[in-house]
C-alpha cells in the first residue's frame, strides 16, 4: 500500500484538483502499479473537498484522519486502519514516481529507506 499524507491547498475546482500535486502523485503512481492501494491521508487541510474526487478513483482511499503528523501520522493511520496489508510506502503527495517499484515490493529485505539520514 502506498501511503500519502497530504496538506491540500491547491484549489478547489475540478480542474484545481485533477491538476493538483496529489492527484500527479497518484496518477504516477497507478501508471506504474496500476492494482496497489493507495491511502491518501489529509493533513487537517483548510477544504476537504478534494477528498471526494479521490474517493472515486479505483484503489484510492482518501481519509479525513485530520492528521496533526503528517508523514508519521500518515503511517500510524495506515498501520491502524489497514492492518493486514504487506507492505507500506509513505511518499510525499508532491513526489512523482518514474518507475516501478516492485524491486522493493518484492525484493526479500525487511526494510527499504528511500530517504537520507
Amino acid at each position: 500500500m502506498f501511503v500519502i499524507p497530504c496538506k491540500y491547498t491547491q484549489g478547489t475546482s475540478m480542474d484545481d484538483i485533477k491538476k493538483s500535486y496529489v492527484m500527479n502523485s497518484i496518477s504516477a503512481i497507478r501508471m506504474h502499479h496500476p492494482y496497489e492501494k493507495i491511502l491518501v491521508v489529509d493533513s487537517n487541510s483548510d477544504d476537504i473537498g478534494y477528498l471526494d474526487f479521490l474517493n472515486s478513483i479505483p484503489n484510492v482511499t482518501a481519509a479525513d484522519a485530520k492528521n496533526k503528523n503528517f508523514g508519521a501520522g500518515a503511517l500510524w493511520y495506515a498501520f491502524d486502519n489497514f492492518p493486514n496489508e504487506k507492505w507500506y510506502c509513505p511518499l510525499q503527495d508532491t513526489i512523482t514516481i518514474k518507475h516501478s517499484f516492485d524491486e522493493f515490493i518484492n525484493g526479500d529485505e525487511l526494510f527499504y529507506s528511500l530517504m537520507w539520514f
